[in-house]
Formats: C-alpha cells, structure tokens, sequence
C-alpha cells in the first residue's frame, strides 16, 4: 500500500505538464476545418468548407444560408392520395407551398375526374420551375395526382401535387364550393346587331393548331355575320366545335377582344391577332374575308364606291381685272429675268450625306444598366429565361443588323427564339425597323432592349 502511495505522489509532479498537453491538443484540433451540410434548391447537399483562416470570414454566410436550407428540412415523397371518391364537375382552385411561392392551380372536373390543369399563379426560381411544370402534364395524362415527382425540382412539384390535391379536396363532398374561373369577371357579351343589314352566314371553318399542336383540329361551326352598306355591323349565332377549357378560353378571347375591334373599322384585309389565341383568330379572319366577298357579290357595299354626281361646270373665261367697274387695264406681265442663284444652305441645315465607307460599329450586348437581359413572361405560358448576349451592328447612327444571340437553354421556347429573331433580322434588312413578332411579342422585346442598350454605348462612346 505503502509504495502504491509512493507512486502516486511522484505522477502528481508531472499532472501539471500533462494537462498543459491535453489543452495543446484540444486547441489543435479546434484549428481543423469545420464543415457545414444543409439542403439547397436542387436538392441538392450544401457543403461549405472553410480552407484558409481568411476563408472563415464567409463562414457566417455559409452557415447561414445551409441553416435556412435544411430548415426547410429534407424533401419527403408525397404519399398516396385517395381518389376513389366521386368528383362534382366544375372548376376549383386549390393552392400549395412550393420552394420560395405560393402554387395556385385551377383544376376542371368532367364526368368526375380530372380533366384539365392549369397554373394560375407561381413565383418559383424560373431554372426549376420549368422542370418542376412536367408535373402538371403528367397530372392531366393520368388524370391522377399520385404521379412521380421531377428530380431536381421536388419542392416546386410537390407544391404543384399539394395544390391540386386541396382543388380536389374541394370537389369531394366537404368543400363543394366552386372556385373563381382563370376569368373571373364574365366578359361582356357581344351586342345585338342593329336592324337593317344583311346576314351572311358562314360554316365549317377549320381551326388549325399550329407547329406546337397544344390542342386538336376542330370547326367553327357557324357565325352570323351582319353587313349593311360594306360594314359589319355585328356577329350572332357563333358555335365553336369544341369545349375543352383550353380551347375555350382561346374562343371568348376572339369574342370579347377581336370582335369588337372589327366593329370599329372598316379595314377587313387587316385585323389584328389575339396574341395566345392565334388559331382561332386566323378561322375567324377567313369567315369574316368570306363573308366581306359574298357582300361585294350582292353589291352590298358602301356609297363611297359610287359615282358622284356632276355638279355645276366652272366657268373657263374669267373676266381680266380691266372691268368696266374699276376701269383699268391689266397690268402686262414682266419679262422673265435671269434666274437667281440658290442660295448656299447654313452650315447648321447642311447634312452630310450618307458615306457608303462609313465605319460600322459593332457591339456585343450582355445586359442593360448592369442587369441581365430578361425574356419577361405576360402570363403563366413559359417561366422567365435570359438573352445572355445578341450582336449589334451600328452605322450611321442606325442599326443595320442584330447577330449572334445566345439564349439560356429553354426547350420550349427555341422555336420562339429562333422565330422571332429571324423575323426581326429581316425586317431591319428590309425596312430598318425593329417591330415586334406577333405571337412571340416577350421574346422580340428583349432583343429590342438589347438593341436600344447598344445603341446607347454608341452614343456614349461617340461623345452624343
């Protein structure tokens, strides 16, 4: 016992030093890189590593923004969802939280199941939402909410399978409130023609869809086109052959915002398109031409067209100032002179004329004040995608040509693109104008943006 107390005391020398060891150590290993994970947009695992200690001074931000991510905490799969129970046709809403918005959708139910989707609202990263938007199509496919999700965006799908599971929670038995229609104010119907025109009735116009094919060849089966004197002075009895909601909207569109613009003129030859419901615009502009010609054949046209009568013959011989009233004669002419010299234009008024040697300018544009080019959506059609540069050719303070666009990758939109800048090219060349494309007007106003900025440097840099 004696000399186990004996050891004891001679290690309780050297306690100190050892603790002094234990500390050094402890230190050291507090100095190793820390590592922080949470969960990004893409679900995707955040990974923040500080290599150096001025990297540390990030630390903070790293953190931070891992902390928020992994609260939002790990995306589960979406359960099963119970849809045996019978459906009240109508239309409903529902809404969802998706990554960074509220996902409103409107839902249509026909024969008791799912007949149509559609997005009403959404402020998703437009990268992912154009992903996360399959979701809907395969909703509508399978008429079913119990789909799989798109990797890579599974916030924003979820949220889309959650809204429409709350619109069908409502059109189950519980909440049988039907919702606000995508128009919620109803369109002012069209007026009643006045009495005294001539009705030509015109059937079978085929609406055509377009390279996209959104929807199925069907007929406007018939319009009334009323016409007094060469104008339209109204349209009754409008059936379209079909009802699918898609196609719906696209008709009440050419009621309400194409109609009454063709009762305000008299130009038939041009008629301007409803921008998202071309299609039907393009039949309703051949019944109206066809309509306009059976007119001409019947002499149902204006007055403008007639002959005017012939008024009173002027009287040739005027009589000379020489008249008996004043009594003097008539001043003879003067000779003719030597024809003045022109005189030479001021130095203010004095444009030079167009040098066909003048330099020309060419700009590569990648943003506007600092910010990236934008393709803005009107509507819910397609997410937000960037311009991120288009050439600029400048000469004489004119754009003579645009080349070279470089868009953010869009599947969808690349004809639109492509389209819109073909189009635009060939108006400069041909009239020097930049003009808008119809159908692809968000698209043709970022290249004019890009345009306009180019020729803002060009002012800049030559002093203006």
């Amino acid at each position: 016992m004696k000399r186990i107390i004996g050891e004891l005391k001679a290690v309780s020398v050297f306690l100190p030093a050892i603790l002094v060891v234990a500390l050094v150590v402890t230190g050291i290993n507090s100095l190793k890189v820390p590592t922080y994970s949470g969960t990004s947009k893409d679900d995707k695992e955040v990974v923040a590593e500080a290599k150096t200690k001025k990297s540390l001074t990030g630390k903070k931000k790293i953190l931070s923004a891992a902390k928020a991510a992994a609260a939002k905490g790990s995306p589960s799969k979406l359960g099963k969802f119970n849809e045996k129970g019978s459906y009240a046709d109508g239309t409903y809403t529902g809404s969802a939280q998706g990554f960074q918005s509220t996902i409103t959708v409107s839902v249509v139910i026909s024969k008791g199941k799912i007949s149509d989707v559609s997005v009403v609202s959404q402020g998703e990263t437009p990268s992912y939402w154009e992903r996360a938007k399959a979701v809907v199509h395969r909703i509508k496919r399978s008429e079913s909410t119990n789909v799989d999700i798109v990797s890579g965006a599974t916030y924003s799908s979820n949220g889309i399978i959650n809204a429409v599971r709350n619109a069908l929670r409502k059109a189950q038995g519980k909440s049988r409130n039907i919702s606000k229609k995508i128009f919620p104010k109803k369109p002012k119907p069209l007026p009643k023609p006045p009495v005294g025109g001539k009705v030509y009735t015109v059937k079978n116009i085929t609406v055509k869809p377009d390279h996209k094919k959104q929807f199925d060849e069907y007929p406007l089966n018939n319009v009334n086109i009323h016409i007094k004197k060469g104008k339209i002075i109204g349209f009754s009895k409008i059936k379209w052959g079909s009802k699918k909601p898609v196609d719906v909207l696209c008709q009440k569109r050419i009621e309400t915002e194409m109609l009454p613009k063709v009762l305000k003129t008299d130009n038939y030859s041009k008629i301007d398109n409803v921008t998202g419901a071309t299609c039907s615009a393009d039949a309703m502009k051949t019944a109206i031409r066809k309509a306009v010609d059976d007119a001409k054949k019947d002499g149902n046209v204006s007055k403008k067209s007639d002959k005017k009568k012939p008024g009173k013959p002027k009287k040739d011989g005027k009589k000379p100032k020489s008249d008996k009233k004043d009594g003097k004669k008539p001043k003879k002419p003067k000779k003719p002179g030597k024809p003045k010299k022109p005189k030479k234009p001021d130095k203010k008024d004095d444009k030079k004329p167009e040098n066909p040697n003048e330099e020309v300018f060419s700009y590569t544009v990648t943003n506007i004040n600092g910010e990236p080019i934008r393709v803005v959506p009107t509507n819910y059609d397609f997410g937000e995608y960037k311009l991120y540069s288009i050439g600029v050719k400048i000469k004489n303070q004119k754009i003579i040509d645009i080349f070279d666009p470089k868009w953010e990758k869009s599947p969808n939109n690349e004809w639109w693109q492509k389209n819109a800048f073909d189009q635009m090219r060939g108006n400069l060349v041909r009239k020097g104008t930049l003009d808008a494309v119809a159908g692809a007007t968000c698209t043709s106003t970022a290249i004019r943006n890009a345009a306009n900025e180019a020729m803002r440097l060009h002012s800049l840099k030559q002093g203006g």
